[in-house]
């Protein structure tokens, strides 16, 4: 019998780097109010999924994200960090105002061009390596006991090009053919028997006010 998981795909909630403008990688920062709000909204608009587990990165404002998400439904669901689903590394820009990032060179080709992007220059990583430990992570989930639907709360730039590459793109244009991945947006994709079916991506209905 062949394995079926739903992955739903978070961005955690907006943090006080994410406010302030700074680069925010494996640094890290508080959820702000509006963080709050909205991953609690991420758990009223899923309040009827049943979650068999809950995977968030190492990083505290994934797993902040992911206690407001559970708390009112969903507050026994068993959860598990993983570093391989951290943002991308940024190294020494990390908690540098992107203004002053953008006095680099590189820092535009890494936002343009990924696939001639130099990770030396900043001492961080490279897509191919950002991709190659989020699809990693992605095995160990498939090849566990885990099936059903799978909450998974990570970050924007792992979330833009995995999304892009899981609906069958490839990861050195997805800069050029793909959004920013809203903070608390959800994206859904479907796998069974090795395949991948992206039913959603960065989907923020539930953030809309009335």
């Amino acid at each position: 019998m062949s394995k079926q998981i739903t992955y739903y795909f978070i961005r955690h909630g907006k943090t006080e780097w994410n406010e302030q403008g700074l680069m925010q990688g494996w640094g890290d920062s508080p959820l702000i109010q509006e963080g709050i709000d909205g991953a609690k909204a991420v758990g009223a608009a899923l309040a009827d999924v049943v979650f068999n587990a809950c995977f968030t990165s190492t990083s505290n404002r994934t797993k902040q994200t992911a206690d407001h998400i559970l708390a009112e439904h969903h507050a026994d669901v068993p959860r598990f960090a993983s570093p391989d689903l951290r943002e991308m590394y940024f190294g020494i820009w990390d908690g540098m105002a992107s203004s002053e990032a953008k006095k680099y060179e590189e820092f535009h080709t890494m936002r343009d061009t990924p696939a001639k992007y130099r990770a030396q220059v900043s001492g961080g990583e490279t897509y191919s390596q950002m991709l190659e430990r989020t699809k990693r992570a992605l095995k160990r989930i498939e090849e566990s006991g885990v099936e059903g639907n799978v909450l998974i709360v990570s970050h924007g730039m792992v979330l833009r090009q995995l999304m892009y590459v899981l609906g069958g793109g490839d990861w050195r244009e997805h800069r050029d053919n793909s959004e920013n991945i809203m903070n608390a947006s959800i994206s859904i994709v479907d796998y069974q028997d090795n395949t991948y079916s992206v039913r959603l991506v960065n989907g923020t209905d539930h953030l809309i006010n009335d």
